[in-house]
């Protein structure tokens, strides 16, 4: 029966996958490459993120103001239709416009939500565009 022992710095590189740029050494891990970020996809989830909140919200408002089935129906597949809108908006302009768009629909949240009569938000806000 063998013992167990610790691993030497090689087997634990093998096992790890290998380096991935640290220090001196770049190995090409064996389950196909080092961590990136991909622009595109991480800017679309948080540009679907957005549409969801925008979608969430105007859906909360009316739901709290008595609004009809009918509305809160309209009001649910808009959540969708913003989820893929954003999602598009973020994948055509990557994380820093995806972050743009997501910050412009919480400023266009806080502005309503101060407002007297609180109201839903168009989405994406007019401002997104102009970022």
């Amino acid at each position: 029966m063998s013992t167990l022992r610790d691993l030497r710095t090689e087997e634990l590189t093998y096992v790890s996958g290998g380096y991935c740029g640290w220090g001196n050494s770049y190995r090409q891990p064996s389950w196909g490459g080092c961590f990136s970020i991909n622009n595109t996809r991480i800017g679309a989830q948080i540009g679907a993120t957005a549409g969801y909140v925008a979608g969430v919200f105007n859906f909360a408002v009316d739901a709290l103001s008595g609004a009809s089935n009918g509305i809160l129906t309209s009001d649910l597949k808009d959540i969708g239709n913003f989820i893929k809108i954003g999602a598009q908006y973020g994948a055509q302009n990557g994380i820093n416009g995806a972050l743009s768009l997501y910050q412009n629909v919480l400023s266009a949240i806080n502005t309503s939500l101060q407002s007297p009569t609180v109201l839903g938000i168009t989405f994406p806000p007019p401002s997104a565009s102009q970022s």
